[in-house]
């Protein structure tokens, strides 16, 4: 019988990532916490459209991208990472 970290459901040795919450007022409160100034911070983008980026406060510094892991998304990466290695 396998150990699991009760919170996070991993096996030890194991890399698992750990959903974060992933509203800029959390992700605001995290990064000022841990140092970073105020005048950074993050933001909502609606779309990548030329309009809806005129509405992102500027200047932008990054964009973290994020989008639910699906098993389709799960089957490809590991398909793609087997194709990798073969090569």
């Amino acid at each position: 019988m396998s150990q699991t970290n009760s919170a996070t459901g991993a096996q030890p040795g194991k890399l698992q990532w750990v959903p974060l919450e992933s509203s800029p007022e959390a992700m605001n409160r995290v990064i000022h916490r841990l140092g970073v100034d105020a005048s950074a911070g993050f933001s909502d983008v609606l779309g990548l459209d030329e309009e809806l980026l005129t509405m992102v406060a500027q200047p932008v510094q990054a964009l973290v991208f994020l989008f639910p892991l699906t098993d389709k998304y799960e089957e490809d990466r590991r398909r793609e990472a087997t194709s990798s290695a073969n090569t």
